[in-house]
């Protein structure tokens, strides 16, 4: 037997021209019961019946900020900029029990049964809960995090290597590397520079493979 919820909602404003607010808020859960019994007059099991019932539940909680602004210079170019927080709570519960004994195809519930089996391990019991307020830690993202998922630094918005997903240079003529060209690649010292946390190479933009 299976129950299941989901559903969104989302308000959305416009207070200027090109500026569009969205706050959207989304569920999904499900209640799930599993039964599975061996009745006592199968042959193989010579008289001695088993059942097993597990429940699960499961509920998460999903709220997304959006911010997108549009427009465009000199009537040529159009751009776009989005910021973007989505928040994730999520919880999960699991409880198996199963007894044998049952010697009546007609009672076969769990109390018919004469014995309790131990039930242990993940597949038969859980519980645990998670929590993400942003996109922290997600996908490629290396942030530093704590145990629920939080974001307590030294390292924010990094890649594998160190490497950030956004860079702020103190020049305006940076030559920037074709969409298909790795950036440590048209940058060689760019490399040494994000594992060393800036320590070394602090100056890689100014080295480019072309000028």
């Amino acid at each position: 037997n299976q129950a299941q919820l989901n559903g969104s909602a989302f308000v959305q404003l416009t207070p200027i021209k090109g500026l569009t607010i969205r706050s959207q808020f989304g569920i999904e859960a499900y209640d799930l019961r599993y039964t599975s019994k061996t009745l006592p007059s199968h042959p193989q099991y010579d008289g001695i019946g088993q059942t097993t019932q597990r429940f699960d539940r499961n509920a998460q909680l999903t709220i997304t900020n959006t911010a997108e602004y549009k427009f465009d210079i000199n009537e040529d170019h159009q751009l776009t900029v989005l910021l973007g927080q989505e928040g994730i709570d999520n919880n999960f519960q699991r409880y198996t029990a199963k007894t044998t004994g049952q010697s009546d195809d007609r009672l076969t519930m769990l109390q018919a049964g004469t014995t309790a089996m131990l039930m242990t391990g993940d597949d038969y019991n859980r519980l645990y809960s998670y929590a993400y307020l942003s996109f922290f830690g997600r996908n490629n993202d290396k942030s530093s995090l704590d145990k629920g998922g939080n974001p307590i630094g030294p390292n924010y918005y990094v890649a594998e290597d160190n490497y950030p997903f956004a860079i702020d240079l103190p020049i305006t003529d940076y030559q920037i590397p074709d969409e298909s060209v790795k950036i440590d690649k048209f940058y060689p010292e760019f490399s040494k520079w994000a594992k060393s946390k800036g320590v070394e190479n602090p100056n890689w933009y100014r080295f480019p493979t072309h000028k």
